[in-house]
């Protein structure tokens, strides 16, 4: 049985809802009704880049993020030991006005992947707020997304944890396929 399912992987759902639950993809609402989605990818991540490099990392996400018409706000690699994450902020336009904000942490590993996907709706155009004005609009989508990812606590279960890391591979794995 693969190690990439939904029950590796786990955090604090307390708050949210449970929609839908299988074993590539869990989703819940929030009493804003934001989704919060974890996905379960059993196949190799498609980052061309080690995630140690900053600008090709970022290269690869912003270039994702205009194929689907949104903008990339952040994007920064966090070590969460035993994980390491990539934590993701992006926007899109919402009809008929306001932005859809998706923040999501992405865990790498050489043979599979998960993605905590929290996305919500702000239907009051502003500017987007800086992390610095986050305690004077609480409300905000941003706001929400932002206090989610930072509070989320992975608990990866100990199989998953034998899993290699995505850049735990010698410069020469590429000729040894």
């Amino acid at each position: 049985m693969s190690v990439f399912v939904t029950s590796s992987l786990r955090f604090d759902t307390a708050g949210l809802m449970l929609r839908k639950n299988e074993a590539d993809r869990q989703l819940w609402l929030n009493g804003f009704n934001d989704i919060v989605e974890l996905r379960v990818f059993d196949k190799p991540p498609d980052i061309p880049v080690r995630l140690r490099d900053a600008a090709g990392l970022r290269a690869h996400y912003d270039a994702a993020a205009r194929t689907q018409s949104a903008q990339m706000l952040t994007l920064e690699v966090i070590d969460a030991a035993p994980l390491r994450l990539i934590r993701l902020l992006m926007r899109e336009a919402a009809k008929p006005r306001g932005f859809t904000y998706v923040g999501s942490l992405a865990v790498p590993f050489k043979r599979g992947s998960f993605v905590l996907r929290h996305q919500a709706t702000e239907i009051m155009p502003r500017d987007d707020l800086s992390a610095d004005t986050d305690a004077s609009h609480p409300a905000h989508a941003l706001t929400r997304i932002r206090a989610a990812l930072r509070a989320v606590k992975f608990t990866p279960s100990p199989a998953l944890l034998r899993e290699p890391p995505l850049e735990d591979q010698p410069w020469y794995a590429f000729w040894q396929r």
